[in-house]
């Protein structure tokens, strides 16, 4: 199976779920960052807003979210939140 035919096989798959299905795998997934990111110290994820069928990352609790921000130029830059501090304190 080709790279293309996975991700069309991955994404039928996750369209395929219910919203509870969803909001329970997005649950699992947050747990589990946390988790890691516990062990790591992390205090900052660089995370994406999520697309209706994806895993939903929002409210990941005690560490700041920050989100990407790409321009036309190539350049990217991490974007956080108004009221989220970027080291976690």
């Amino acid at each position: 199976m080709t790279k293309s035919e996975q991700r069309s096989t991955a994404l039928e798959a996750r369209r395929s779920l219910t919203a509870e299905e969803r909001a329970a795998f997005s649950a699992e997934i947050r747990r589990r960052l946390s988790v890691m990111l516990y062990k790591w110290r992390g205090k900052t994820l660089l995370s994406y807003l999520a697309q209706p069928d994806e895993p939903d990352l929002e409210g990941l609790g005690g560490f700041v979210t920050a989100y990407p921000v790409s321009y036309p130029d190539g350049l990217m830059e991490a974007y956080i939140p108004a009221g989220e501090d970027a080291f976690g304190k």
